[in-house]
């Protein structure tokens, strides 16, 4: 198995180092190979001085790198263990008991070795004990707890350490720490919401009431306390919609904190799978990625019975309607500027809307918003759609560090809502720790342990090797220690007020830690919930007044309806005269094909003289194989007639202009429109206007004729045009008067 792995590993190594494309872990061992193997590399920073942060997140390859860097150069695969940096080349600061980031490979025992390493090396060691963030209150209640949770373990759990307070005593006018119990609910759900309604009440009854040192500019002064001075502060985010919901109910405005990247967001995922889908027909994996998001909705079944992922395909059931939409959001978009093309995707897609109903509904549309904006902000002439999406692709793969868009400034009036982990590195004057009944969840064990220090274990069904229970055990223990650390990081928090919450009598993981009368209790009312607000009663109206009223929702409606931007197609199906039904005579799913495939060799032909077989082959290279059998001969057929009619002599006769033109110009002084004219050339004197249809069904399209004559118009005034849809699904070609 390990043989088999390392194969693939390598593989994988090779196949993406040529190609730029290296994940962070990728990244740290190069760099540790670097750092041990090149001289160069070591002289080049001999005389450098290291001062590494937070160092109690780093793990085995961080520090190694840090220490050979900083050492004087030895042989390549001499022990990092063993080296000495030069005299004050190192200076690390860290707090191990805050280490909360086991999950990303943070390890105390590599803090631990390294800081004896450093310290027989000759470094000072100092203990840092003053806090100057918490009042004394809260910071008495810290010790009163974590003096005895933290029993030092090397490796496993940090020392005990009696913080000072470097702030005087303030009285409040409310408790500075306390434990607030609301009624026992049942399940897990039941009980989130009871705690959920008894949070909210407390916010909505102390605010105003609670006084607080707050900064004002650079002083700090008494005040009542604000919604911006409350965060709520969760260990896990499974019931994070109770609390949401509970906020909403009582009017207090919030924002959700999450500890994620923007382009780590699955919104940004999807909706970057989702353009490329549309840009590139033919990308399977995005497309994939596209039938699994809320915009697909499929299931893996789904997804194995449609086959090789390719949107021009027509598969049945929900892959072909999804399959449909993507390709009807492709010929629209492509008409359109790259930037208002995101939007449109955006928005008809449906991703819009299931990121607004998402557990981080507010901060999902602010990054599909942040999204949509790149397109304007990279605007250049050869920013196309598919070079857009593509862009976006190479910083997903590279997963770029940029920040989320931000939903608040620090001085907006609102509530943080936030888990433990994303809450690392900030502070409030109130803290609110809530979900304390629940009891401590384990991530269970691999079924496969790696460990560098500690060697290597595997298990299999009931088969374990013989280093299996010593590792699982171990791993326990890791799990049980960071848990307690979590909880320190929690109450440290906190600047002026500490709000510990729990449902129920249970305990959980962090109330089993408090000595007993560490904190003052007090029973929270969840039943004194929404105070439902006051709504004086309307009188009925009129008949008159309700039609009124029926008459103005209606134009509304048609107006909301009515785009911004425009194109014949869609004006035209707008219209209330529109024929009710349209499309190809030929029924068939391969009807979209065809146009494409006939548009393509039109739009490259040469009337004065072509190969058609060729010039099929050429357009048709991308088509799928069942589709391609299908259409080829239509096409030869449809193409063949067209081109010994008259019409295909008299553009021979005349001088092309331009094909595939683009327009846009206004419409009614509030919509503008845009489009494509097929076919432009010069004749007698006069301009000749053609759009291709493939659909045998000849149908009034007075609007697009006038749409399209008035943008010929615009550009040369003084000439005379004339316009012609050339139906080449078997209707003569009809000619419209000049315009």
């Amino acid at each position: 198995c390990v043989r088999l792995l390392r194969g693939f590993a390598e593989e994988f190594r090779d196949a993406c180092l040529p190609a730029g494309r290296l994940s962070f872990d990728g990244l740290l061992a190069l760099a540790r190979t670097l750092a041990s193997a090149s001289p160069r590399a070591a002289r080049r920073f001999r005389d450098h001085v290291f001062l590494v942060d937070e160092f109690q997140d780093t793990d085995e390859r961080q520090a190694e790198i840090v220490l050979r860097l900083a050492s004087p150069f030895t042989a390549p695969g001499a022990d990092w263990r063993t080296l000495v940096p030069r005299p004050g080349s190192v200076f690390v600061v860290g707090d191990p008991k805050q280490s909360i980031y086991a999950w990303r490979g943070a390890d105390l025992g590599v803090y631990d070795s390294v800081c004896a390493q450093l310290v027989a090396g000759g470094a000072l060691d100092l203990e840092l004990t003053r806090n100057f963030r918490c009042q004394p209150g809260v910071v008495d209640a810290v010790n009163a707890v974590f003096g005895s949770a933290f029993v030092h373990e090397p490796g496993i759990q940090a020392s005990p350490a009696t913080l000072v307070a470097a702030r005087a005593l303030k009285s409040l006018s409310g408790r500075i720490v306390t434990l607030r119990t609301a009624p026992d609910a049942g399940d897990a759900p039941s009980a989130a919401r009871a705690e959920a309604a008894a949070i909210g009440n407390w916010i909505r009854d102390n605010r105003g009431k609670l006084r607080i040192e707050v900064e004002d500019g650079d002083a700090v002064v008494d005040k009542p306390m604000r919604f911006r001075d409350i965060a709520i502060l969760l260990r896990q985010s499974t019931h994070l919609q109770e609390y949401l919901h509970a906020l909403r109910e009582r009017r207090i405005p919030y924002v959700v904190t999450r500890e994620q990247f923007f382009y780590e967001a699955q919104e940004i995922r999807d909706a970057i799978n989702l353009l490329l889908a549309v840009a590139r027909p033919d990308d399977a994996l995005s497309l994939a990625g596209v039938m699994r998001s809320p915009v697909g909705g499929l299931t893996f079944e789904d997804i194995l019975a449609a086959g090789t992922p390719d949107s021009r395909d027509n598969p049945p059931g929900r892959a072909g309607d999804l399959f449909a939409l993507l390709r009807d959001l492709r010929s629209r978009a492509l008409r359109l500027p790259v930037a208002e093309a995101v939007h449109l995707i955006l928005d008809e897609s449906g991703l819009r809307a299931a990121a607004a109903i998402s557990a981080h509904g507010e901060q999902a549309l602010a990054n599909l918003d942040k999204l949509a904006s790149l397109a304007a902000r990279w605007t250049s002439p050869d920013l196309s759609l598919a070079v857009f999406a593509d862009r976006l692709g190479r910083r997903l793969l590279d997963v770029e560090r940029e920040a989320e868009s931000p939903l608040a400034e620090p001085d907006d009036e609102v509530v943080r809502v936030s888990t433990i982990h994303a809450a690392k590195g900030l502070e409030w004057p109130v803290v609110i720790l809530a979900g304390l009944h629940t009891p401590p969840r384990r991530a269970g064990t691999e079924d496969l342990l790696l460990r560098s220090a500690g060697g290597f274990a595997a298990r299999a069904g009931e088969a374990t090797t013989p280093a299996w229970a010593w590792l699982a055990d171990e791993s326990r223990r890791r799990e049980d220690a960071e848990r307690v650390r979590l909880f320190y990081v929690a109450c440290t928090r906190a600047r002026e007020a500490l709000v510990l919450s729990r449902c129920g009598p249970g305990n959980g993981a962090f109330l089993d830690l408090v000595p007993p009368g560490a904190f003052q209790e007090e029973d929270a009312d969840a039943a004194a919930a929404v105070r439902a607000p006051h709504v004086q009663g309307l009188a009925h109206p009129s008949v008159g007044e309700k039609d009124t009223w029926r008459l103005r929702r209606e134009e509304w409606e048609r107006e909301m309806k009515t785009p911004a931007i425009d194109s014949p197609s869609g004006l035209m199906h707008r219209e209330e005269d529109a024929p009710r039904v349209h499309g190809h005579a030929w029924e068939s799913r391969f009807a979209r094909d065809l146009g494409i495939l006939v548009h393509r060799v039109l739009e490259r032909w040469n009337f004065a003289g072509d190969d058609l077989d060729a010039a099929l082959a050429r357009a048709s290279a991308d088509l799928p194989a069942a589709a391609r059998g299908e259409v080829l001969p239509r096409a030869r057929d449809m193409l063949a007639a067209f081109l010994s009619s008259d019409a295909a002599k008299e553009i021979a006769a005349g001088t092309i202009l331009g094909r595939e033109v683009p327009f846009s110009m206004p419409l009614d002084g509030v919509r503008c429109i845009v489009g494509v004219i097929d076919l432009l050339f010069e004749k007698d004197g006069r301009l000749h206007i053609r759009d291709y249809k493939t659909g045998g069904e000849s149908r009034r399209y007075e609007t697009q004729e006038s749409i399209y004559a008035a943008a010929v118009r615009r550009v040369v005034p003084d000439r005379e045009a004339t316009f012609r849809f050339l139906w080449l699904g078997g209707e003569p070609a009809r000619k419209s008067g000049s315009r």
